[in-house]
């Protein structure tokens, strides 16, 4: 309970009132306050307010975010530090993100989720060992295949091959493909 002992003629008296959100017990001596709120429901509503001025003033709070950023530049840092980090060792991640943004560029189909890569020992289509490379994507590299292109990244229509089968099949055709095997055979001749 609140000790009101500053006003004389409530000296000594608490006032109980409740919530008007969540209706748990509020305790305190303002006079006449109709919109009582709890700790709580102050904090709830204050973030509300926040979230719903940010959204009709959207130009104002890039200018207060970059006007931050640019003050806090080793927060900034400290971000994309910790994001390189998170992708070069959450592999299904950054083949997560890295197939969202081809999907949006492109205008094809993504419902797929992080969970849905899973990312076998071998290589399916060529047996290879699949390895994580450090740099840039090599032979034994996974890399996140659509079977049929036109479904887009679509659970079912997925599948981690290594990176030299991935740049085989993207690049031709199923009858190009075979007129390759067919030429590697020796059984045709241009």
């Amino acid at each position: 309970m609140v000790d009101c002992s500053n006003d004389d003629y409530l000296k000594g008296y608490t006032m109980t009132k409740f919530c008007k959100q969540c209706e748990k017990k509020v305790t305190g001596c303002k006079k006449n306050n109709h919109k009582i709120k709890c700790i709580s429901c102050k904090k709830k509503s204050a973030a509300n307010n926040a979230i719903a001025w940010a959204k009709q003033n959207p130009d104002k709070m890039k200018g207060f975010q970059k006007k931050y950023y640019d003050s806090h530049p080793d927060v900034i840092a400290g971000k994309i530090e910790y994001r390189r980090k998170q992708m070069k060792l959450d592999i299904p991640l950054r083949m997560f993100y890295a197939a969202k943004a081809r999907a949006a560029k492109k205008g094809i189909k993504f419902t797929i989720t992080k969970e849905d890569i899973i990312i076998p020992a071998k290589c399916p289509v060529l047996g290879m060992v699949l390895k994580i490379s450090e740099d840039a994507a090599c032979d034994h590299s996974p890399s996140l295949d659509r079977v049929i292109p036109a479904k887009g990244y679509t659970l079912g229509n997925i599948n981690v091959i290594s990176h030299k089968a991935n740049t085989m099949k993207s690049n031709g055709t199923l009858e190009e493909l075979e007129k390759v095997v067919l030429y590697l055979k020796g059984e045709l001749s241009c």
